[in-house]
């Protein structure tokens, strides 16, 4: 009898070995099978890093793995073997995600221009969403266009635009859109070779917002009329020139995973909040304007200041506080900076 009862155990405790068995094997063959295709140009936009951005199914898997060798309960036996068998497809579906994307995109290379005539426009908001293209933006010379984007690209791109006076316009890749190529694939579809250049009109107001992607971005917005501007970096290195302008105006920067030099040229003033990322962020200020910098944070990160600014105030974290240059006015030409974050690369400020 003690036999005949203790078989059902036996084999509930079989089956939970063989799907813990079945676990890992399938996983890590999902992978090898990704990765062989993206090296053999089959699926070129599927990579290590691309693979990389879905590290959490391994912290599922573990978690299942845990389960179904350390369960002893029979209700928690039937949960772990139903989950770990649910676990085990959506880690497939979500490792081969990426492939199914790619297969049913555009893998056509496209060369396009994307243009929008000044006319009536008063003031525009415009948008720019970045991909793994090198990008360079600069402000256009003696053109009549608000925009003017010359596009390399695979897949789709969204451009949207609306209004007349004041003049509504969104340039990024479309979600669905394959724009990172693997440089495992060789042959003409490398990255590498494809750019993008955008001109931007100097003599319209413009509110400003930047995403960066994981190629080079290389902003030069010194001759600009910007009433705000919002940059949010990416995993490329960014080239950030900033006007001197008109007047003054308000910027957001956040530096993102890559590193960033930004440059700002003397004008009516400046007022920037700063969010560091896992990079180095670099300001470089001109020599004769007057700063203060504020460090509202106390992260991992490392902030070096110019050494004759003078501590106005000390803040209540480690590192926090209030700096300004000895001459520092508020009736004068002034650049403010705002370190919100510091995160965990470094934030270097400093006269040039």
């Amino acid at each position: 009898m003690s036999e005949q009862k203790s078989q059902p155990k036996k084999m509930k405790t079989n089956n939970r070995s063989r799907l813990r068995a079945l676990l890992w094997p399938i996983l890590l063959a999902a992978i090898g099978i990704a990765l062989l295709l993206g090296v053999m140009g089959i699926l070129p936009g599927l990579d290590f890093w691309t693979l990389l951005r879905y590290w959490p199914v391994l912290l599922v898997a573990i978690g299942v793995d845990f389960l179904l060798q350390h369960s002893r309960w029979h209700v928690l036996n039937l949960i772990t073997d139903v989950f770990g068998t649910f676990t085990i497809i959506i880690g497939v579906v979500i490792l081969f995600a990426p492939a199914m994307l790619y297969l049913q995109s555009d893998r056509q290379a496209h060369y396009d221009r994307f243009a929008v005539p000044i006319n009536d426009v008063e003031q525009a908001q415009i948008t720019l969403q970045f991909a793994g293209q090198p990008v360079e933006a600069t402000a256009l010379e003696d053109s009549t266009l608000l925009l003017d984007a010359q596009l390399d690209y695979y897949g789709q791109v969204d451009f949207q635009t609306r209004g007349s006076l004041n003049k509504v316009v969104s340039l990024k890749p479309h979600s669905g859109a394959t724009t990172k190529w693997s440089p495992l694939s060789g042959g003409q579809d490398d990255i590498g070779e494809m750019h993008w250049q955008i001109g931007l009109s100097p003599s319209i107001p413009l509110d400003l917002a930047i995403e960066g992607g994981d190629g080079a971005v290389t902003l030069d917005l010194t001759n600009l009329q910007l009433n705000s501007l919002a940059v949010v970096g990416g995993g490329g290195a960014m080239a950030l020139d900033l006007p001197a302008g008109m007047q003054s105006y308000e910027a957001a920067v956040n530096a993102g995973r890559g590193d960033l030099i930004a440059k700002l040229v003397s004008g009516p003033g400046l007022a920037l909040d700063l969010i560091g990322g896992s990079g180095q962020a670099t300001l470089i200020l001109p020599v004769d304007m007057h700063l203060q910098v504020e460090v509202k944070d106390s992260g991992p990160g490392v902030v070096t200041l110019p050494p004759n600014l003078d501590l106005r105030e000390r803040g209540i974290g480690s590192g926090q506080g209030l700096w300004q240059s000895p001459a520092y006015s508020d009736d004068q030409a002034v650049i403010n900076i705002i370190i919100s974050k510091i995160g965990s690369g470094e934030i270097r400020v400093e006269y040039r």
